[in-house]
């Protein structure tokens, strides 16, 4: 399952729990952690950001 945006319409989203092997993907950015559940961990040399990486005028948000 993959998804576009109004924000970066060029680019896709892919949907990791879609993924056969979702283990062999190695994430370093995490979005929406505010939001994200008690369990999720993330590792010190991660970039998190609290919301979206672009804020609503489209220039880049300050990672956590």
């Amino acid at each position: 399952m993959t998804a576009t945006t109004e924000r970066a319409p060029k680019g896709r989203i892919i949907m990791i729990g879609t993924l056969d092997e979702p283990d062999q993907i190695d994430v370093k950015t995490h979005m929406f952690a505010d939001e994200s559940f008690h369990w999720v961990t993330v590792s010190d040399d991660d970039i998190v950001y609290a919301k979206h990486r672009l804020t609503e005028d489209g220039s880049a948000a300050e990672p956590l």
